[in-house]
């Protein structure tokens, strides 16, 4: 099985204002603030995911 042509331009179509949106979301953060966040929701993925064993 393989993603069509169509199917991938599907994907950057939906996926274009998904991005557009989280750049606003993050842009009065700096990049160490986005770090902090990234490693902040990383961790508490983790956690959740502990939460299911």
């Amino acid at each position: 099985m393989a993603i069509t042509a169509k199917g991938k331009q599907l994907v950057e179509d939906t996926m274009q204002p998904l991005r557009e949106l989280e750049d606003r979301m993050l842009k009065q953060l700096s990049e160490a603030d986005k770090q902090s966040l990234l490693q902040l929701l990383n961790r508490t993925r983790e956690s959740i995911s502990r939460c299911d064993d």
